[in-house]
């Protein structure tokens, strides 16, 4: 079974970069999206499309492992930048 969670901003879309910032050195592009490592075991891939001003509408983490930084770093995300507008 496999689990994938959607994130949508109220208004607005997300920067690309900011998406990636939120993971830091724990996260690698790939074609896709990002793939974030924790751990050896403790990964999950992030599947998105940036436009040409590098934003997205929407992201989904694919198979959320079970590392608290992630819903750490999920939580401060959309803490701080789901009601934000990309400029």
């Amino acid at each position: 079974m496999s689990i994938d969670v959607l994130i949508f901003p109220i208004e607005g879309r997300f920067a690309g970069r900011d998406i990636a910032a939120m993971f830091g050195e724990y996260a690698s592009e790939t074609e896709y999206g990002l793939l974030v490592e924790y751990e050896e075991d403790e990964d999950c891939s992030l599947f998105f499309t940036l436009d040409e001003a590098g934003t997205t509408d929407s992201f989904c983490v694919n198979r959320p492992c079970g590392d608290e930084r992630l819903c750490e770093a999920l939580f401060a995300f959309l803490r701080d930048h789901a009601t934000q507008r990309s400029t």
